[in-house]
Order: C-alpha cells, then sequence, then structure tokens
C-alpha cells in the first residue's frame, strides 16, 4: 500500500504515513480524499489590488520605452540644436533607466527560476535519503 499524498509506502498496520503525516486509514483518509478531488467553484470575482499591480508593473516596463520614442521624435523636429540636444538627452535617461527596469525583471525572473530548480532538486534528494550541501537550503 501506498500514501496518496506522497507516494511512499506504507505498512499494513499504519493509519497515518511517516513521510508526510496523512491519514490514510478511516473517516479522515477519506475526508482527505474527497477534499482533494472535490472541484472549487471558481469565485467570479477579481483580485483588483493585485491586477492593479499588473497593471502598474506593466506601465514601468513600457513608460521608459514610450518616453524615448517620444522625445526621439520631438528631437528630430526640434528647430534649434539646443532643444533637440535636451530632448535626446531626455530620451537617453529614459532609455537607459527602461534597460535597468528590464534588466532586473531577468534578473528577479532568474532568482525565482533558479530558487524554484533547487527545491525541486532537494525533494527528490530527500526522497532519496540524500543531503544536499550538508543539509536542507
Amino acid at each position: 500500500m501506498f500514501c496518496t499524498n506522497c507516494g511512499k509506502e506504507l505498512r499494513e498496520e499504519d493509519n497515518f504515513c511517516s513521510h508526510c503525516g496523512k491519514a490514510c486509514r478511516g473517516e479522515s483518509a477519506d475526508l482527505y480524499r474527497y477534499a482533494a478531488t472535490a472541484q472549487r467553484k471558481p469565485s467570479g470575482r477579481l483580485n483588483t489590488k493585485l491586477f492593479l499591480y499588473g497593471i502598474i508593473s506593466l506601465l514601468g516596463l513600457i513608460a521608459p520605452g514610450v518616453i524615448t520614442m517620444i522625445f526621439t521624435l520631438r528631437a528630430s523636429k526640434a528647430t534649434d540644436i539646443e532643444t533637440e540636444k535636451r530632448y535626446l538627452k531626455i530620451a537617453k535617461i529614459a532609455a537607459t533607466i527602461g534597460i535597468v527596469i528590464i534588466s532586473l525583471a531577468i534578473a528577479v525572473a532568474l532568482f525565482i527560476l533558479l530558487r524554484y530548480v533547487v527545491t525541486s532538486l532537494q525533494s527528490i534528494f530527500d526522497d532519496l535519503g540524500i543531503t544536499m550541501m550538508g543539509g536542507k537550503l
């Protein structure tokens, strides 16, 4: 017999999994199986706070590019050299800010991906009984 939660082998007399602690017999095990298979109805509510955070972060990535394009176009239509230089300076600053923001976003995404890979490897090694780097991360 195997645990329905983690897949570890169980002895016939076990009521709970010694690895993950889930019930494998009796009423609590039946409730666990029911809860795991029950369908959740969608709430239909939009998490507006999270949605707004998404819009703000998207604007943070797009705004510097738009500002760069606007001031580059203005510089090309400037009638005097000082105005053109000023517009090009603003465009360069906006482009630099955009590059920094995108670089930070990529770094954060890579960090999250690396953490996920390490956690997954740690779980696999734990299942095999191998310690990783002298213990848990």
